[in-house]
């Protein structure tokens, strides 16, 4: 009688550090070199050496260098178990593990030991093995489970309740690039822990995006994962999806790590707390007092970058200010990526004409480093290519200045910053007077208050409510039951179901219109000419007040935000400084990050990312963000700790 294969998952704790031992086996030892319990897990330490000399030194600069350069790998690694030397001469050993049979590392006997290589064995309470070959497994802490050597996960709590699912390989199929759930690990996102592999297993790798942890926001679909959309009643007609999201296959076979699906506003629409989000508890935001709102839809994504050293993208997307507010609230680098430049295969759709990627992170060495893998930029060959040249900077008095004194004057500070970098003055310039002197014909004696007010809001709702018209009849027919949807976003889709078809048609030849006269007459087609865009909240925004202000979006029909998405230009978010604000919460003094942004013509993603940096760089001012309560190095260490050792202070 045949005997039914159960699936198993290790979990270990190595010191003060909680690990998941991956199934998958990278190579194996001979026979009788592991003397331990057949059940025993042992820790490994793979070096290589370039000589054929073994010595105390290549194991303690070995070990330095891994505390140093990864977050997986600690001393007690190096303690009661195995150290693996393999000794790889004048070459570079090949990766033992190929996807194919796993292969067995020829271990050496004929090794000369040094006396303090010996002592210093036998203080660690160490085992040597020493290996010699064409073939090796990278560098870095492993586990020994019988004969098998196995990759050490280190799991990284998720204090902030960002996630929805920890995401790991599932070894335990035959195909490739499916993924499965780190098992017991969450229940709907709360306490769980994220699987992170080790940095030294990719550092020899040659692909563009090689060991970089990511996030992705749960409406993009992952081989083997359910997608929520941030409901339960979604999760359960759809279950596991069955292919990954074309963007996200190719980010992984460019080297993106997966670790886990963030959460998001339900049907990334949009949902504050803390009365409105029902089916999931919303992520805390580690900034400021840590009782700031996260924003939406993306709310998931902001925390996770923003409260997480060891992860460094998250991927999401924008319709009407999804990623944009959430990198503003969680102090982020963004970027709005240009529409249609990406597919959008295997995300669920919330508004076809707005819909487009966004990209979250701390350092924008690491959004360029996406673009680049993404193809975003299929013009420029190198890191020397020159910066384009800017002509003009067109500074919108319909939305500027700010109400808000400070938060006017660090945009007005940036764009000093940015007219002395490149040389040229801004262009003060009317939108809505520009639109009544070259609008099409067609549209002559509207304003363009009263085509926006007729435009970007419809396109918007009439999609975010019949988006969902099957998804709401599937359920009924196959359960019986209405599909429970929050009160706020049932109200939403009762608010957004009054606009008709027959409106929304109107609305999208209005919306092409303006998209094409806008690209053509502001923007000029020209890849030199970028426009100041504002952006964010100029101090707090507590999570605990009870939002009574509707479901309309932050502006309006004719604010940044919408006019921006109805574009469907790139933009990029960018950290300019910070606001302080009397803290109700923590009854103390706090630091509000402040952003703006800038807009180009199409595909000019990389254009802005750079340029942004560059002017920031050229006025001394930072462009790497940390985690946690700061966005910014402070001035004071007291406050920062020891994270900003070795960051540029910021120059506010």
């Amino acid at each position: 009688m045949a005997c039914t294969q159960l699936r198993t998952t290790t979990l270990v704790v190595l010191g003060d550090s909680s690990y998941y031992v991956r199934p998958r086996t990278e190579a194996s030892l001979p026979p009788q070199q592991n003397k331990h319990s057949l059940f025993s897990v042992i820790p490994l330490v793979v070096i290589h050496n370039h000589s054929n000399d073994l010595s105390a030194n290549l194991i303690e600069s070995s070990i330095s260098r891994f505390n140093e350069e990864d977050d997986v790998f600690h001393d007690d690694f190096a303690i009661g178990g195995y150290i693996l030397i393999h000794l790889t001469g004048d070459s570079s050993p090949s990766e033992a593990h190929t996807g194919e049979t796993e292969k067995t590392l020829p271990t050496v006997s004929d090794y000369s030991c040094p006396d303090s290589l010996t002592e210093l064995l036998r203080e660690r309470s160490l085992q040597l093995l020493v290996t010699k070959g064409p073939y090796s497994i990278p560098e870095g802490p492993y586990f020994i489970k019988n004969q098998s050597i196995h990759q050490a996960w280190r799991l990284f709590p998720d204090r902030l309740a960002a996630f929805t699912a920890a995401v790991i390989p599932d070894d335990h199929v035959d195909q490739p690039n499916i993924f499965t759930t780190l098992s017991g690990s969450y229940s709907w996102g709360e306490g769980g822990q994220i699987a992170v592999p080790s940095k030294l297993y990719f550092q020899n790798s040659n692909l563009p995006l090689a060991g970089m942890r990511f996030s992705v926001k749960d409406n993009m679909h992952l081989n083997g994962i359910v997608t929520t959309l941030g409901n339960r009643a979604y999760a359960e007609l759809y279950g596991k999806q069955n292919a990954s999201a074309k963007y996200v296959s190719k980010l992984i076979e460019q080297g993106a790590v997966i670790v886990g699906k963030t959460k998001l506003s339900a049907f990334a629409g949009s949902e504050i707390p803390p009365n409105q989000c029902v089916d999931y508890f919303p992520p805390w935001n580690p900034r400021g007092d840590g009782y700031q709102g996260p924003s939406g839809s993306s709310s998931g994504a902001g925390a996770s970058v923003a409260g997480y050293d060891w992860l460094d993208i998250s991927i999401c997307t924008d319709t009407s200010g999804s990623m944009r507010h959430p990198a503003a609230s969680h102090g982020l680098w963004g970027s709005k990526i240009t529409w249609g430049a990406i597919s959008m295969d295997g995300v669920v759709p919330a508004c076809e004409f707005y819909d487009s990627f966004g990209v979250l992170g701390r350092s924008p060495i690491m959004i360029e480093r996406i673009m680049r893998a993404s193809g975003l930029i299929a013009d420029v060959k190198s890191d020397e290519s020159p910066q384009r040249t800017v002509t003009k900077i067109l500074y919108p008095t319909d939305w500027y200045p700010l109400e808000d004194l400070d938060q006017q004057r660090l945009n007005e500070q940036f764009l000093q910053d940015l007219e002395n970098f490149t040389k040229i003055q801004r262009s003060m310039f009317s939108m809505s007077n520009e639109w009544s002197r070259t609008c099409p014909e067609e549209y002559r004696g509207i304003t363009l208050e009263e085509l926006l007010a007729t435009t970007s809001e419809q396109i918007n709702k009439y999609d975010n409510v019949h988006n969902f018209d099957e998804f709401r009849s599937e359920y009924k027919n196959r359960f019986g039951k209405t599909a429970y949807v929050s009160p706020a976003h049932t109200q939403r889709w009762d608010d957004s179901d009054k606009v008709t078809r027959a409106e929304h048609d109107q609305a999208m030849k209005q919306a092409i219109a303006f998209r094409k006269w806008a690209c053509e007459t502001l923007l000029g087609n020209d890849s030199s000419v970028v426009m100041l865009v504002p952006q964010g909240r100029p101090g707090a925004n507590y999570r605990d007040i009870i939002n009574t202000g509707g479901f309309g979006i932050p502006g309006g029909p004719g604010g940044p935000i919408l006019v921006t998405s109805l574009l469907g230009v790139p933009q990029v978010v960018i950290p300019i400084g910070e606001n302080t604000y009397q803290s109700r919460p923590s009854g103390r003094e706090e630091l509000a990050p402040q952003f703006t942004s800038l807009i180009g013509t199409l595909n000019t993603d990389l254009d802005l990312l750079r340029l942004a940096v560059d002017t920031l760089r050229a006025a001394g001012r930072t462009t790497e963000l940390l985690t946690g309560r700061y966005a910014f190095p402070q001035r004071n260490p007291n406050d920062q700790g020891k994270r900003d050792q070795g960051v540029d202070t910021a120059m506010l």
